[in-house]
């Protein structure tokens, strides 16, 4: 049984554990296309100019295409852990309030 216990704990230890994050960019809407916008975030780790891609049926299409979102910040989820000059919107894209 002991040994047996050992095995476990060995077993264990050397299992490789994986994580799915996502990151939430904020920034500001420099550009509105078709599918993406073109969002300019000035702090954290992906600053710069990102190419945030959406679709039809993410529900964010409506709130594109009818809010005047040129100039103003926005918070989105994307589908990365890391920063990359393309990204998928996962399910968040709002204007901040208190501004």
């Amino acid at each position: 049984m002991k040994r047996f216990m050992i095995f476990i704990i060995l077993l264990l230890i050397n299992t490789n554990v994986f994580a799915l994050d996502n990151l939430v960019l904020k920034g500001i809407v420099r550009e509105i296309h078709d599918n993406y916008i073109i969002l300019d975030i000035d702090r954290g780790l992906c600053k710069g100019k990102r190419k945030i891609y959406y679709s039809e049926d993410d529900y964010v299409y409506n709130a594109v295409k009818t809010q005047n979102l040129i100039d103003k910040s926005i918070s989105v989820m994307v589908d990365s852990n890391t920063c990359k000059k393309e990204m998928k919107v996962i399910n968040n894209l709002k204007r901040n309030t208190g501004e």
